[in-house]
């Protein structure tokens, strides 16, 4: 019978002879002194450097005799004893007296130079204090001049800055005011030809004209733009046609909230409040007061008006709600802007078309 089969297992298998051939830098390459890739770093030293000392001490030891500079500090710049003239220190000999200080006993002679004044006088100087330096604790002051900023029409303070420029003087004369510039939406000094805003129309719709003639009802973002630069809280608008007739745009602040600050006119209340002073009903005392030709201006403005809304609106509805402003302006019903006048900085010209 054989013995049972017993397993043994082989060691490690030994190491490579040679590991990466293509290094110098492994085995067996390190074994060697020196590398056919590596040079010897020990060069040696130059053949031409000489052991040499260095050159002798100066033959003539001791103090130069050439004088002492007058530019080189020295412990002592100024002669304080009473010495003469000649017996000043002889390290320096450019020395001074020293000039008796405000702190010295006694007051200071200064040289006359007033004439009413008799030889013998003498001037106490001023005693020395702090020179107070300027602070922001000043700077709003009742004492500061205050001077109009014509760009946003507040006060401000003269300087731009506490810390530089110079004051600058209030002004001499009266100040003028500074020109209105006006929202171009209402501007007829552009005279836009983009702008449709009907005022005979019963309904309030300003619209732009595209390129493609087609309106598009003007946003509520471009109806809360300011309408005016510097931002104005009141303004008259008149028209040459209705001279009696004023449209007043002002701030109400009891329709405000408690606390609310004063908001600037915007585009929409300049063009909301013109639309509704021309679509305001005349009175029959009015109508009986005008003449036979402004009656048949104004009834011939007021058919074409009623007729112009056929097809959209109820024609009749139109034509009961009776004659308006607007028919006072001789057929004219299209906005044309606002421009200003020589009456007031908040008075205002409407041209229609």
């Amino acid at each position: 019978m054989s013995d049972p089969f017993v397993y043994v297992g082989q060691g490690p298998p030994p190491p490579p002879a040679v590991v990466y051939h293509n290094s110098p830098y492994l085995a067996p390459f390190t074994t060697q002194l020196y590398s056919p890739f590596i040079p010897n770093l020990n060069l040696g030293t130059s053949p031409y450097i000489q052991n040499t000392g260095l050159p002798p001490a100066s033959p003539h030891p001791g103090t130069s005799p050439l004088p002492r500079s007058p530019f080189i500090p020295d412990d002592r710049v100024f002669d304080d004893s009473d010495e003469a003239e000649e017996d000043k220190h002889p390290v320096h000999p450019f020395a001074t007296k020293r000039r008796l200080s405000y702190a010295a006993d006694g007051a200071v002679p200064f040289p006359h130079t007033n004439p009413f004044l008799p030889q013998d006088a003498y001037l106490q100087p001023r005693r020395p204090r702090r020179q107070r330096t300027r602070s922001d604790t000043g700077y709003f002051d009742q004492t500061t001049p205050q001077i109009v900023n014509i760009n946003n029409g507040y006060w401000i303070s003269p300087h731009a800055s506490p810390y530089g420029g110079h004051a600058q003087l209030p002004p001499s004369g009266p100040v003028v005011a500074p020109p209105v510039a006006l929202h171009p939406y209402i501007d007829a000094a552009l005279n836009r030809g983009d702008i449709a805003f009907n005022l005979a129309w019963p309904v309030f719709n300003p619209s732009i004209i595209n390129r493609y003639h087609q309106q598009t009802p003007i946003s509520a973002a471009e109806f809360d733009q300011i309408a005016t630069h510097p931002p104005m809280f009141s303004m008259k608008i008149k028209c040459d046609l209705t001279p009696n007739w004023v449209v007043n745009i002002d701030y109400h602040k009891e329709h405000a909230a408690y606390g609310a600050t004063p908001t600037p006119i915007t585009v929409g209340a300049v063009l909301n409040a013109i639309w509704r002073a021309m679509q305001m009903r005349i009175s029959q005392d009015l109508w009986a007061s005008l003449d036979k030709r402004t009656e048949f201006s104004v009834s011939n403005a007021y058919t074409n008006r009623f007729k112009a809304v056929r097809g959209y609106m109820d024609e009749r509805a139109v034509r009961n709600d009776g004659v308006k402003r607007v028919d006072f302006l001789g057929g004219r019903r299209w906005f044309k802007g606002v421009s200003r006048t020589a009456e007031g900085v908040d008075t205002f010209k409407l041209h229609v078309v």
